[in-house]
Formats: structure tokens, C-alpha cells, sequence
């Protein structure tokens, strides 16, 4: 769907989802946007209060993923999730537990891609900032001058298009170019052989999680959080939400 109703109602969401969906269920949920608010600068997001403890609940009862762009260093210092919770970094390039290999071609696209994002830092102007990651270079624009950031933006994309190899992903206030090709969808729909799930829910708020709930099946349950367009056939209105649905889906798994 294409338009932008007000938001499913969590309590409802959840109790169709518990009574529904066939097990093992697993639940996959990015982070920023959905289980923290969104800022401005990346370093400063910090989980809802009482999120970890309701993550943590969940995965009790169910395989939980949290499936983040961000990369594993990240998301390590930040939110500190329990190993028992399966974290996959990077947009599906990262996964805890699993040692990455960089390739040596890959590191050489890793420099030259710093370098594309940090001429582009300077066209976006004050504001703008370049984020490094292990295996990718994201630029930041949110706090940028949106004319100047349209432009460095679309001068990025246009930068990139001269590279064989590698992938841009494109999100609400960021570009990021991956030395590694990989997608969130392709992580889920590894865990889901992996952990032979028959039911796949994921809770996203942005581009590059409109990928998974394009994957998905009749059976599964894409879950878009905020305004915009998607293709999920479910949405919550916020991280508040999605923390009221997280408290809801725990109960009733728990009285199933």
C-alpha cells in the first residue's frame, strides 16, 4: 500500500499476530526509528527506556534478530543486547558471533569511497558529517541545509554510479556506499532457514527496510513504523508503539 493511515493499534497488532503466525516465529527489528528515536547524530540514540528489558522478554519466547544498519562496534557500545538476541550489522554484511573477512579489493574500495563521502561532507556544507564503518562510509545530512544536501547527495550518487562494485543505500537523512554488497532482506531470509522459522515479523521505519518487507509472504508480517510510503501492510506510529506492541506480543506468546 501506498498511502499513510494513523497506525495499527499495538495491542490489536499483537494479539493477531500471536494467534496467527505458525512457530517458530521470528521477530526481526531494526533499531533507530524503531527502538530508539531518531537524532540527529548517530553516537547520541539511546533505546527507549525499558526497551532492552522488553527485548530481552520477547526473546524468551521467540527468536528475536535485531537487524541494523549500523555496524556491530555500534551497536555493541550503545544498546548492549544479550547474546541470546542475534544481532546482524551493516545492513546484513555484519553478523555478531561470525568473523568478518575483508577481502583486499574491498578494502581498496573502501578507501575510494571515503573519499567520494568526504568531498561530499564538504558540498553538504555545515551540518553534513561522515560516519566510518568497518565496511562502509555513510554521509549524514539531516542537520545540513536541504538544498545543499539535495545536491551533494545527488553529486554522491552520481560518483558512485562511475565504480564497478560495491552497493548505496539511500535512507531518511543518510547515503551510504557499502564496499560489500548485502541487504537486511537477505539477512532475514538467512536466519529463517537457519532457525527453520515458518512465520517472519519485522518492524523497520526506513528505505533499506522496505527490501524485507518486500520479501515477504502472505503469512509474514511487515510492520512499518512512522509516516511514509511502504509496502507493509501494518503500521505503528512510533517507538513508543512499537514498545507497547513488543509488551503485548511478549504477553501473549507467553499464554499460548
Amino acid at each position: 500500500m501506498s498511502g499513510e493511515p494513523s497506525g495499527d493499534d499495538p495491542a490489536l497488532l499483537a494479539h493477531s499476530v500471536a494467534h496467527s503466525a505458525r512457530t517458530p516465529l521470528l521477530v526481526g527489528l531494526d533499531i533507530d526509528g524503531v527502538l530508539s528515536p531518531i537524532v540527529n547524530h548517530a553516537p547520541d540514540a539511546r533505546l527507549l527506556p525499558g526497551m532492552l528489558d522488553d527485548v530481552v522478554a520477547l526473546s524468551e519466547c521467540t527468536p528475536v534478530a535485531v537487524v541494523s544498519g549500523r555496524n556491530l562496534e555500534s551497536i555493541d557500545e550503545l544498546f548492549a543486547f544479550p547474546d541470546h538476541v542475534i544481532v546482524v550489522g551493516t545492513h546484513g554484511a555484519q553478523r555478531r558471533g561470525r568473523l568478518t573477512e575483508f577481502a583486499g579489493a574491498e578494502a581498496e574500495r573502501l578507501s575510494q569511497f571515503t573519499e567520494l563521502v568526504e568531498r561530499a561532507a564538504q558540498r553538504a556544507g555545515e551540518g553534513a558529517w561522515v560516519e566510518h564503518k568497518s565496511l562502509s562510509v555513510a554521509l549524514h545530512t539531516r542537520r545540513a541545509a536541504p538544498g545543499r544536501s539535495a545536491e551533494a547527495t545527488a553529486w554522491l550518487a552520481h560518483a558512485f554510479e562511475q565504480f564497478d562494485g560495491g552497493m548505496l543505500k539511500s535512507g531518511q537523512g543518510v547515503v551510504e556506499l557499502m564496499a560489500r554488497p548485502a541487504s537486511k532482506a537477505a539477512a532475514v531470509v538467512e536466519l529463517r532457514h537457519e532457525l527453520g522459522a515458518k512465520t517472519a515479523l519485522f518492524v523497520g521505519d526506513d528505505a533499506t527496510d522496505e527490501e524485507v518487507f518486500a520479501s515477504f509472504g502472505p503469512d509474514d508480517w511487515p510492520v512499518r513504523v512512522g509516516p511514509g510510503p511502504t509496502v507493509a501492510r501494518h503500521r505503528l506510529a512510533d517507538p513508543v508503539a512499537v514498545q507497547h506492541f513488543l509488551r503485548h506480543l511478549t504477553d501473549r506468546l507467553q499464554h499460548i
